[in-house]
């Protein structure tokens, strides 16, 4: 096989590739879920939109975790992001319920 017939049915190829890739990022922005962002990121590894992808993904963990406000869902944020975009901020949080938690327990007489 010449090389000018392997780059014919190369291009348009790399074409579907590059459409397949767009549409579901497009379907994963849509959704706008972590699960959708991830099967994004499963099925284009190399994709146009990783880096967009991963960062929404860290984005809705990060939400998350600030909702449900527990030092358990800080730690596993924290575990899966140690140098996150909001690393610093879920730190700070999860000391300040370590602190609350610790008053708490001192005004109860060291009940809990």
């Amino acid at each position: 096989m010449k090389t000018r017939d392997v780059v014919a049915w190369t291009l348009p190829l790399l074409a579907l590739v590059s459409c397949g890739d767009l549409e579901a990022f497009r379907s994963a922005t849509g959704a706008d879920t972590g699960a959708a962002y991830r099967e994004y990121l499963e099925s284009y590894p190399q994709g146009k939109h990783v880096d967009a992808a991963y960062a929404r993904v860290e984005a809705i963990d990060y939400d998350r975790a600030v909702g449900e406000n527990t030092i358990e869902a800080l730690d596993r944020y924290l575990e899966e992001y140690p140098n996150g975009r909001h690393a610093r901020e879920a730190a700070g949080r999860r000391r300040r319920l370590h602190e609350e938690a610790a008053e708490g327990l001192q005004a109860r007489g060291g009940r809990p």
